[in-house]
């Protein structure tokens, strides 16, 4: 596993032939409002809100069935992964939070990180790019984010590109 930064537009990089079989990949709520920061540009792209949220009610839904109850008043549980396959390519969303208002906890990315490591080695998937994921609106600390990255793709072979403006 390797981290590398660069400078530059993440969907810029995206669009390169060279990275051309990575995902890409950020933090979103479980709500999918995705309305402020980047997330507003990967909806803009990517499109697929709907596709999004029926992978969340059917994550609910599990929740719900199993305990027959309403967990929507808990702490963010994050630890989900939600996809869209545009062009032959995996479009990564780490659901770090239940709803937009509320702010992701390490415990949460981690466990996001975890699932998109496992999908993106099942599919063969040679790389990820991503912004310094929860470090904008969601204000984690960069230092204590990027050790969870490398923790987390330590045993794997895939390359991590964090783009940076």
């Amino acid at each position: 596993m390797r981290i590398k930064m660069k400078r530059g537009d993440l969907f810029n990089f995206f669009d390169r032939d060279e990275y051309k079989k990575f995902s890409i990949a950020h933090c979103i709520s479980r709500d999918c409002a995705m309305g402020k920061g980047i997330a507003v540009e990967f909806k803009k792209r990517f499109g697929g809100v709907a596709e999004l949220k029926k992978q969340a009610a059917t994550a609910k839904k599990t929740i719900k069935n199993v305990y027959n109850k309403d967990f929507s008043h808990l702490e963010p549980t994050g630890g989900t992964l939600f996809t869209l396959e545009r062009a032959d390519r995996s479009i990564c969303y780490l659901i770090t939070k239940e709803y937009y208002y509320q702010k992701p906890t390490y415990s949460s990315l981690r466990e996001s990180l975890e699932d998109m490591r496992d999908f993106l080695v099942s599919k063969s998937i040679p790389g990820v790019l991503m912004p310094k994921i929860g470090c904008g609106l969601d204000r984690l600390d960069w230092d204590k984010v990027v050790r969870i990255i490398e923790e987390t793709f330590q045993s794997t072979p895939i390359e991590v590109i964090v783009c940076t403006l």
